[in-house]
């Protein structure tokens, strides 16, 4: 799930997973442990679910709302007026002159707040449906709060916000301009903004600890440091709950465009009658079933609009779309028990003829794959 929020909110892949660990060490400095430590991990890992479809919603008004979403990650909320002339810059930009107006009248309309509410009732629904618990679901709605009471929806100010939450804003500022400027620049954006955004003990806990904190970040591969910086009680789920949470997966990123609600679900349905039906074994079905719940979570790196045009797409916008599998892949593959499904779901846009997305041809395709696809 935080790896296809990096891909919609147009982050670098992992950015999500190292933010949790940020979270986690600088959860230590201030003395959390136990449950509370948990917690601070999974709501640096989800903190920005939210955003994957508060972002998709500005599809209507820009061309490439993952692109937006990068930059977005940069502007400093504290600074209205700036983020303002942001959107007055992006919105309806190469459009004709009165359908930009219009694009800028609907942003004017809609306002932060709506958006704000948004981020939080996406961010709820998908502590809903993952059982995250009452702990980090209620950290999860608070993804637009600030210390300064001025964020939203709900306005909370000072410790009213939880710490998770809290903890959540610093580290993924850290990681953001970490990426962008260096220490230097982790520690300028701590010192603007502490006391705005910014729980000002904690932005100065890690302004002090930032160069010990992000050179930990390269001590090894970013999934495996994740999975081992899980702070204990560690979360288990069986395979009966591996199905719940693929199809969790699954409805999250079908949402992004009303054209494909329920789609994941209904190809994981049919592929698994079908797969049953020509005598695979048990093993092979559940694994159709899987790859069929999954095949599309690539599709949230590709922007919304492309997905809804109506017209005929470009070639950059073709390739764009064809690559979606790949990405798919690309997330599966960083867990070993999900390798094998990633490769299966890789392949559903291949054809017997060698005319598909990846040009596979047909003594490469195992009968599950052409089931799937």
């Amino acid at each position: 799930m935080s790896l296809v929020t990096d891909l919609a909110t147009g982050h670098p892949l992992e950015h999500a997973l190292r933010r949790g660990m940020l979270a986690v060490w600088l959860g230590q400095e201030l003395g959390l442990g136990g449950e509370g430590l948990n917690n601070v991990y999974y709501v640096a890992l989800l903190g920005s679910v939210g955003c994957t479809l508060e972002i998709a919603g500005f599809a209507p008004i820009v061309q490439d709302e993952i692109a937006l979403g990068e930059r977005i990650a940069t502007l400093d909320p504290t600074r209205p007026l700036d983020v303002a002339g942001f959107f007055i810059r992006h919105a309806g930009a190469g459009d004709p002159p009165l359908r930009r107006l219009r694009k800028l009248m609907t942003v004017a309309q809609a306002g932060a707040t709506s958006f704000q509410i948004v981020c939080r009732d996406v961010a709820m629904q998908v502590g809903d449906m993952i059982d995250i618990g009452p702990a980090v679901r209620q950290a999860l709605e608070q993804c637009h709060e600030r210390w300064d009471g001025k964020g939203g929806p709900r306005r909370l100010k000072g410790e009213e916000v939880d710490i998770a939450a809290r903890i959540f804003h610093v580290v993924h500022d850290a990681e953001v301009f970490n990426r962008i400027g260096g220490i230097e620049a982790v520690r300028t954006v701590m010192r603007q903004r502490s006391g705005k955004q910014h729980d000002p003990h904690i932005a100065a806990r890690f302004h002090e600890l930032a160069p010990l904190l992000m050179s930990s970040l390269e001590s090894g591969a970013t999934w495996d440091s994740a999975l081992s910086a899980e702070p204990a009680p560690i979360r288990w789920i069986s395979q009966d709950e591996l199905d719940e949470l693929a199809r969790a997966v699954a409805n999250f990123v079908d949402a992004r465009s009303p054209y494909t609600l329920g789609h994941s679900t209904g190809v994981a349905a049919l592929a698994e009658a079908a797969a049953r039906g020509l005598g695979l074994s048990e093993s092979e079905a559940v694994a159709v079933r899987r790859a069929g719940l999954l095949h599309d979570m690539g599709r949230a790196g590709v922007p919304v609009a492309v997905w809804d045009r109506a017209d005929p797409l470009t070639e950059v916008e073709r390739e764009r779309v064809r690559r979606h599998p790949s990405l798919t892949e690309l997330v599966l593959a960083r867990s070993s028990a999900l390798g094998n499904l990633g490769t299966l779901a890789g392949l559903h846009h291949e054809r017997l003829d060698g005319s598909g997305y990846r040009g596979v041809s047909a003594s490469f395709l195992p009968v599950a794959a052409r089931v799937l696809a």
